[in-house]
């Protein structure tokens, strides 16, 4: 037997206890906490926190205006897709310390999209994981999407008329665990 390293796998990420939330429709500024939601959807004027932790969707997370904020948070999807939209202010942070350092969206194999855009001033920091899915980076017109990522995805595709500015820097981001195998 000679060592081989073997690819490393990615570890499951915990879906909260509680029971799935109904679908919500954010209109009015709301914070939530970490949990499993069936869908959530953000509407121009509504300012939406999340609290730091793991968040469960089974259905889409999309904006159409307002804002999505969180700080130390992974946004697990378990299907459908994740689209902000492009008037959505977004500023979302992947953890900082723990096992889910650096990871900020996990895209579960039924996910078909995940598009990072907004409007001026959105910023994403963390890993994307999410090889099953397409992804898409989108600068809208006028504005900076700021992108402190490593996109971990079947495709992605940088599109749109605005600026995106990309940033890698290993240290904030996930690492998927080493692991090591024999080979016969």
């Amino acid at each position: 037997f000679q060592p081989q390293q073997a690819m490393p796998t990615m570890p499951e990420v915990p879906c909260p206890s509680s029971p799935e939330q109904p679908p919500l429709n954010i209109t009015t500024d709301t914070v939530l906490d970490p949990g499993n939601y069936s869908s959530i959807s953000v509407r121009a004027g509504a300012d939406l926190t999340l609290n730091s932790g793991i968040y469960c969707i089974n259905g889409k997370f999309e904006g159409q205006g307002g804002s999505v904020t969180g700080s130390g948070v992974v946004l697990k999807m378990l299907q459908q897709e994740f689209n902000l939209g492009a008037n959505t202010t977004t500023h979302l942070e992947a953890p900082t310390s723990g096992d889910w350092k650096g990871l900020l969206i996990y895209g579960e194999p039924a996910v078909s999209l995940i598009k990072l855009t907004g409007a001026a001033n959105s910023y994403y920091k963390g890993t994307v994981y999410a090889p099953w899915s397409a992804c898409e980076i989108h600068g809208t017109s006028g504005n900076t999407l700021v992108v402190d990522s490593q996109l971990i995805c079947r495709t992605v595709k940088v599109i749109g008329d605005g600026d995106v500015e990309i940033t890698y820097i290993p240290e904030e981001l996930y690492k998927l665990p080493n692991t090591v195998g024999l080979a016969k």
